[in-house]
């Protein structure tokens, strides 16, 4: 007869019997994580049962998909996160107000704020908030515009010539075309058929002879002046033009892109420039990309390449064309602290941002980008990086921020979530914080609360009015069937509690429950279903950000996310098995083997790799691994046999 716990003997290890002493047998939940000794200060992390997840800032940005850094996020929209313990809805957005054509520059001159745009160049009415023509009939497309000597320079690409505005707003010819230009240590540099570079001292001054930069069939999309030296840059590299030579210092024809350059600027000491879907930053030694697309990047409808930049003190600001397809938006960010920060998302879809602009002319500045046929502006402080000390300021109403996804390190331990924590100033009940999660990556927000008092509003997870139920015949991993209708009385988002595992309800239909994420194994007929709050390995939550008073935002200082690992969901056993020739089994009959054999076989089970199989004295089955042994002697007569104990310490896995 083969072994058999509860017949032959009372367990069995790995297919073999053993006779125990069932009264110092111990069954326990384990705690799979190794115990920590904390010093100094108490913190979260010292906590014994629960745990915390705080974060308390913001500021390294955008583009964190799984919790590492301490003041990353996933993504944002509305929201400005650039100050230190501080989360806040983003400016206001101002327009677009109709440039009729695309914008394509906008010049500070004379007092007055201008944009390029198509055939004309138009003028900035701020008290009726609109565009007025100035010249609609240039020769040519306007390209670019460009301040020097009291005019502006109105460039019209390489088939007509210039033309150069006095402070009247009268146009001339300047006497040569144009494409590109820029104002360097008192010359103006311009940019003529595709790869060269003329200069002059003077808006009427003979210009200098050609500068070839590279090869004719590769034309230069960005000039500007660094560290003593003009920069163009092109599809193929980038040059500087020194005493009338143009010098390659990067070359790119491994990586040709005509997005290469499309905007290079200045920022704290670096030359910065689009390069291919990113952004190449030069120091003059070194060469880094550090562009929105590294990390997790933009999300897909948000993706795109960046096409013009402005450097100010506040942050590098970068125009990212999410193209004209059917859904997707175009975005201004902000490079600061080593970190990408979204500033503007278009207004509409399918409507491109293609050029950006700083006016100093108000006060707070204004940053302005051209999006589609329009331009509108956000305000930027001057004085201050902080939003709440700068007066005057308006808020757009509402914005939300994803945290990256939180695990607590244990990627394959369920969580159970107790509790959302929002410290904040400014709360009421129209100036607030929504917040929904998502577990697990279903690709489903669920509603958690809504955060309406400050300092602190605890948001928990709570039971639904779920009544118990019981499985029918027929149920399977992922599809649940009950013995009664259940459809009034769970919804989509809930959370049951089956078989002791607690998975989240994706849709309800009648008597069945289909659940996002599958159970061990398909429940039994007659199996309770019951009531329970969120659990998962994974959870992130998305903050959503309202106010009925532009002057008024929401202001969160920190989050704390309170939750329990659940590492004691595995059992482990002290297991004393006798050892002792001639044992009197179950069955009354007697062991086989001898005291000897016994010992032989428990070694081997001790010093075991792999995991085997325990049938417990119920005759349930789990599989083990030994992480402890000891033999105790209980007689010995000085015979070579001998009756010991040799205790199992095992651990479920």
């Amino acid at each position: 007869m083969a072994d058999a716990a509860g017949t032959t003997h009372h367990i069995l290890l790995d297919a073999e019997g053993y006779m125990i002493l069932p009264s110092q047998r111990v069954m326990t939940l384990a705690n799979q994580m190794a115990a920590k000794l904390g010093s100094g200060d108490p913190t979260y992390s010292d906590l014994s049962e629960w745990g915390a997840w705080v974060q308390t800032d913001w500021r390294s940005g955008m583009g964190e998909e799984v919790v590492e850094a301490p003041d990353r996020f996933y993504w944002a929209s509305g929201m400005e996160t650039r100050v230190k313990n501080q989360l806040t809805l983003g400016p206001e957005i101002k327009g677009p107000y109709s440039t009729t054509a695309a914008p394509v520059k906008f010049a500070s001159f004379n007092s007055n704020w201008y944009v390029g745009c198509g055939t004309a160049v138009r003028k900035w009415d701020g008290t009726n908030s609109e565009w007025d023509a100035v010249k609609t009939d240039y020769a040519g497309t306007v390209t670019d515009l460009c301040v020097f000597d009291d005019y502006l320079f109105v460039c019209l690409g390489e088939a007509v010539n210039a033309q150069k505005m006095n402070t009247s707003e009268v146009s001339a010819d300047a006497g040569v075309p144009i494409r590109l230009a820029t104002v360097y240590q008192g010359y103006i540099f311009r940019v003529d058929n595709g790869h060269e570079v003329y200069y002059t001292n003077a808006h009427d001054g003979t210009w200098s002879t050609a500068i070839a930069c590279g090869r004719a069939d590769y034309t230069i999309n960005s000039i500007t002046g660094w560290d003593a030296d003009v920069f163009v840059v092109k599809d193929d590299g980038v040059w500087y033009v020194r005493v009338d030579l143009g010098f390659q210092v990067m070359d790119f024809l491994s990586s040709l892109d005509s997005n290469n350059g499309s905007s290079c600027v200045e920022y704290n000491g670096s030359l910065y420039l689009p390069f291919g879907p990113g952004l190449l930053r030069y120091t003059g030694d070194l060469l880094d990309l550090v562009g929105p697309d590294n990390d997790a990047g933009l999300p897909q409808l948000y993706n795109g390449r960046i096409v013009d930049l402005v450097s100010l003190q506040s942050g590098l600001y970068a125009a990212v064309d999410a193209s004209a397809t059917a859904g997707h938006k175009s975005s201004v960010l902000c490079y600061k602290n080593n970190g990408w920060h979204p500033v503007v998302l278009g207004t509409a879809t399918t409507e491109r941002i293609l050029c950006l602009g700083y006016e100093s002319l108000h006060d707070p500045g204004r940053l302005w980008f051209g999006q589609s046929t329009g331009a509108g502006y956000v305000s930027i402080p001057d004085d201050t990086n902080n939003p709440t000390q700068q007066t005057g300021w308006t808020y757009t109403a509402a914005g939300e921020l994803w945290t990256p996804w939180f695990s607590a390190g244990l990627m394959e331990v369920e969580k159970d979530f107790e509790s959302l924590l929002i410290v904040s100033e400014d709360l009421t009940a129209n100036i607030n914080v929504a917040v929904t999660y998502e577990v697990d990556r279903s690709g489903t927000f669920y509603t958690l609360g809504t955060a309406t008092v400050s300092p602190d509003h605890e948001l928990s997870f709570s039971n639904s009015s779920f009544t118990t139920k019981t499985t029918a015949a027929g149920c399977t991993a992922t599809s649940i069937v009950c013995t009664a209708d259940v459809s009034g009385d769970v919804s989509a988002g809930e959370w049951l509690r089956i078989s002791n595992e607690i998975r989240q309800v994706k849709t309800v239909a009648t008597t069945t429950i289909t659940l996002y994420r599958a159970l061990s194994t398909a429940p039994a007929a007659g199996v309770s279903v019951f009531v329970a709050r969120a659990a998962g390995r994974e959870i992130r939550f998305k903050l959503s950000f309202a106010t009925n008073s532009s002057a008024t935002s929401p202001v969160v200082k920190a989050i704390r996310l309170k939750y329990m690992a659940m590492v004691r969901d595995k059992w482990s056993w002290v297991m004393p098995v006798r050892v002792v020739s001639g044992l009197k089994q179950l069955d009354k009959t007697l062991e086989a083997r001898t005291g000897t054999t016994i010992m032989s076989d428990l070694v081997s089970l001790a010093k075991r790799i792999d995991p085997f199989t325990l049938v417990d004295l119920d005759g349930t089955s789990y599989t083990v691994k030994v992480i402890g042994a000891q033999s105790n002697v209980v007689e010995y007569d000085g015979s070579t046999d001998k009756e010991e104990v040799f205790v199992l310490n095992l651990l479920e896995v």
